[in-house]
């Protein structure tokens, strides 16, 4: 099911409502940079390849996906462009996780300034306290060196109420894609689900 692309701060938060009266379904916000590989993410979630049914940067979906263990997840995924921030804010009601995508081939100083700007702005957001994180690095080229890296671009605030973990993705490999949702709800649940995070 996809949603439109809209303002409307009632009609966001009046469908949050109603999917979350299933408790078995778990809402994840999956945001981050323009063109990092969110919508990509998403498609292959829901199909195992790109599909023409998600749409791109300028819009944002909301589909049903699930995972392995037949956990449920809606996800909202929305980029975060200036001009969709307002939109992205009304869909933080009921979030239960959220997954921060960030091409990690990018070498622009002023991408990783703005990466870090938007999850720290993310983490100050009281309806997104403490629920865990999930930092997906897309374009991996190298194991473990990269995202070290990385972690030191962004530069995250300590917080000891937040689960956080990070996943490298190497490769377009539907099992490797679809480890994000399994790491995620390893971070969810983390005695009923185990799952090594590539980090």
């Amino acid at each position: 099911m996809g949603a439109a692309c809209t303002t409307n701060t009632t009609a966001l938060n009046g469908s949050v409502t109603s999917l979350n009266d299933n408790v078995n379904i778990i809402k994840i916000l999956l945001t981050g940079p323009s063109k990092c590989g969110k919508s990509y993410l998403l498609s292959k979630w829901l199909y195992g390849f790109e599909s023409d049914d998600v749409k791109g940067s300028n819009d944002f979906n909301m589909k049903k996906v699930t995972s392995r263990t037949g956990q449920v997840f809606t996800v909202w995924e929305i980029s975060s462009k200036p001009n969709l921030k307002s939109i992205r804010r009304n869909m933080f009601y009921g979030t239960q996780g959220m997954v921060y995508v960030v091409r990690n081939i990018e070498e622009n100083k002023e991408y990783w300034m703005e990466v870090e700007k938007d999850i720290n702005s993310l983490l100050l957001e009281p309806e997104l306290k403490d629920i865990p994180t999930l930092i997906v690095l897309n374009q991996s080229q190298t194991n473990g060196i990269l995202a070290n890296e990385v972690k030191s671009k962004i530069n995250l605030p300590a917080d000891v109420n937040r689960k956080w973990s990070y996943y490298e993705v190497h490769s377009e490999q539907s099992e490797e894609i679809d480890n994000i949702l399994m790491t995620l709800e390893s971070l969810l649940n983390p005695i009923e689900i185990h799952v090594d995070a590539k980090s």
